[in-house]
């Protein structure tokens, strides 16, 4: 996954882009770590899925 760090700032305080935490979410969702904790916890999972289209702000 990329670090923050990697993503460039005007200034420190300026959160990185929509695109840049879509991207993590892209690789942590294939990555072993997320396979391993949806294995161990089946309700976590159950949980994200159920919640998959909910409207989150801005989106």
């Amino acid at each position: 996954m990329d670090d923050l760090e990697d993503v460039k700032h005007e200034s420190h305080l300026k959160m990185a882009t929509e695109d840049f935490y879509r991207n993590q979410e892209k690789s942590y969702r294939n990555s072993e770590a997320y396979g391993r904790m949806t294995k161990l916890y089946p309700v976590l999972l159950t949980s994200i899925k159920q919640c998959e289209r909910e409207k989150l702000v801005n989106d």
